[in-house]
């Protein structure tokens, strides 16, 4: 991340049907987070479910360009058992 107070981490496919965090590459508490997110998508398998989800819960396309979209949306990833 480029400022302390901003956390990033990736989503991958799972069974082409749903994506999960990948919580090796960062801090699993991140996964906790309530509210609305952003994401970044580009064209691969994880990002058309990405977009799928966050169509289906009105989730805004913030920028739109050709090397991405930038969405503000839900979580769409399931919880940890561990999050409060």
């Amino acid at each position: 991340s480029i400022d302390a107070e901003v956390h990033s981490s990736e989503l991958t496919d799972s069974y082409d049907k749903f994506v999960i965090p990948r919580t090796w590459l960062s801090r699993p508490s991140w996964y906790c987070i309530n509210g609305e997110v952003l994401y970044y998508t580009k064209d691969g398998k994880a990002d058309k479910i990405i977009e799928s989800e966050l169509k289906s819960k009105n989730g805004k396309i913030l920028y739109n360009g050709a090397e991405g979209k930038i969405w503000l949306g839900p979580v769409i990833w399931s919880k940890p058992k561990w999050c409060n």
